[in-house]
C-alpha cells in the first residue's frame, strides 16, 4: 500500500512522513526504503547491545542514500496484554543509550522508561520513570521517542515532552475508535474526531478502501493533538505525532 499513501501524504496540507514502524528484518526495512518511506524504526532490541548496534547502523548506512531518516531502540517495551507490563529491567540503560546513539548515528533513539504497547486496563495509568528520561536526553542531547502513548494520562503526555520526548507513538487509541465508530471517550486523545464505518462495496479492495478512510481521519486528529501540545505544554514545535496506521 505504500504508493497509495504516498500519494494521499503528498495531498495532504500538512507536512507528512511516511513511517515503517517497529521494523524487525533488514529485507523488509530496506525494501520500506526503496518504496520511498521518509523514515525507519529499526526494531533489534531483542539482540544484545552489539547485535542491536549493527544491525541498526546497518539501515542506518543503507539509508543515506534515500535521505531517509532512521529511528534505533535501546531498551525493551511490555505490553498490556497478559499483564507483561514494562518493568525496570526491561528500562533503557542511559549509559548504553550514549554508546549506541554514538555508535549507529541514528536520528531519532527511542527509549523505554515506563509506557507498555497495548490498551491499559479502565482507570491503569502507568508510572513514568522521569529521572531516566532527563538523564538520558541529557547524556544523548538527541530527539527520544516515546512509544506507547495511548492511554498513558494526560499528565505523563505534557511531562514527556517538558523533559525531552520529541515523537510520540500513539496507536490503540486511533485503531479502536476506527473499528468500533466511535469518538474516543477520554484523555487528550479523546473528543477530536468521529469516524464512521462506512459499508464497503467492490471499488478496489477492502483494504484500499479501509486504509484511505483510516489516513483522512486520522490527519485531523494529528493536527489537534500537535496543537494541544504546542499550546498546553512548551508552546515549542520541536516534537511529532505518530499515529500507526495498520490493516484491519
Amino acid at each position: 500500500i505504500a504508493p497509495i499513501v504516498k500519494k494521499l501524504a503528498q495531498r495532504a496540507s500538512v507536512e507528512v512522513a511516511l513511517n515503517f514502524d517497529h521494523g524487525e528484518e533488514i529485507g523488509l526495512l530496506k525494501k520500506a526504503l526503496v518504496d520511498g518511506y521518509s523514515s525507519v524504526m529499526v526494531d533489534a532490541s531483542r539482540y544484545n547491545l552489539e547485535g542491536n548496534i549493527r544491525m541498526t547502523r546497518e539501515i542506518v548506512e543503507f539509508a543515506q542514500q534515500f535521505d531517509a531518516s532512521v529511528e534505533g531502540e535501546i531498551g525493551c517495551m511490555g505490553a498490556s496484554e497478559g499483564d507483561n507490563y514494562t518493568d525496570d529491567d526491561m528500562k533503557t540503560n542511559p549509559d548504553e543509550a550514549l554508546r549506541f546513539a554514538k555508535e549507529t548515528g541514528i536520528d531519532a533513539l527511542a527509549i523505554s522508561f515506563g509506557s507498555s504497547h497495548g490498551n491499559y486496563p479502565e482507570g491503569y495509568v502507568p508510572e513514568f520513570d522521569f529521572e531516566r528520561l532527563k538523564e538520558i536526553k541529557e547524556k544523548t542531547k538527541m530527539p527520544l521517542v516515546l512509544h506507547g502513548g495511548s492511554g498513558s494520562g494526560d499528565e505523563n503526555i505534557k511531562k514527556c515532552v517538558e523533559f525531552g520526548i520529541n515523537k510520540i507513538n500513539v496507536g490503540c487509541d486511533f485503531r479502536l475508535d476506527f473499528f468500533n465508530g466511535r469518538i474516543v471517550p477520554k484523555g487528550i486523545f479523546g473528543q477530536l474526531f468521529l469516524l464512521r464505518r462506512i459499508p464497503l462495496k467492490v471499488i478496489t479492495g477492502r483494504e484500499v478502501v479501509t486504509t484511505f478512510l483510516f489516513v483522512v481521519a486520522t490527519t485531523h486528529v494529528i493536527r489537534k493533538l500537535y496543537l494541544f501540545l504546542c499550546i498546553n505544554v512548551l508552546g515549542e514545535t520541536s516534537f511529532t505525532v505518530a499515529v500507526r496506521a495498520s490493516m484491519p
